[in-house]
C-alpha cells in the first residue's frame, strides 16, 4: 500500500535538504489483523503461537518498472503452531525496528494451527501512495 511517514521524510530530506540518506542494512516484515497507520501504529501483530517477524536482506526486494517494490525471493514464517487470526495486512521494519511501510494481503488469510504461511515472489508488493488521495 505504502511506505511510512518516516521513510518518506527522510527521501525528502535527501531530496531537497541534502542531508545523507542511509539504507537499512535488513528489511524485517511483520503480519497485521489490522491496518497499520502511515506513522507505524495500529499493528496488530499474531501473539504466540510460533509467529515472528522474518528479517530479510535489502537485496531479497525488488523495484519493477511500475514504481512498486516486491519480494524477489519467498518470505516463510513457517509454521503456525496455533491461531494467528485473520491476517489481512502485512509491513516492514528496518533493522532497528523503525516503521518502512504496509501492504495488503490479498487475499486476506486466517491462520490457524498447522497452516504453512509463506509468500511468493512477488506476493508482497510495497508502493508509494498518497493517503489522502485514496
Amino acid at each position: 500500500m505504502g511506505f511510512g511517514a518516516a521513510q518518506l521524510n527522510a527521501y525528502i530530506d535527501a531530496t531537497f535538504k541534502n542531508t545523507a540518506f542511509t539504507p537499512p542494512t535488513s528489511i524485517k516484515v511483520g503480519l497485521s489483523t489490522t491496518k497499520p497507520a502511515p506513522d507505524g501504529s495500529n499493528i496488530t501483530e499474531p501473539s504466540g503461537g510460533g509467529y515472528a517477524r522474518v528479517t530479510t536482506a535489502p537485496t531479497a526486494w525488488e523495484r519493477h518498472s511500475d514504481g512498486k517494490a516486491r519480494n524477489s525471493s519467498v518470505v516463510s514464517f513457517g509454521t503456525a503452531s496455533g491461531s494467528w487470526g485473520v491476517i489481512a495486512w502485512s509491513f516492514i521494519m528496518d533493522q532497528a525496528d523503525n516503521f518502512l511501510g504496509y501492504a495488503p494481503v490479498s487475499p486476506s488469510r486466517t491462520i490457524g494451527d498447522g497452516i504453512d504461511v509463506s509468500f511468493a515472489v512477488g506476493a508482497l508488493i510495497y508502493e508509494i501512495v498518497d493517503e489522502d488521495a485514496a
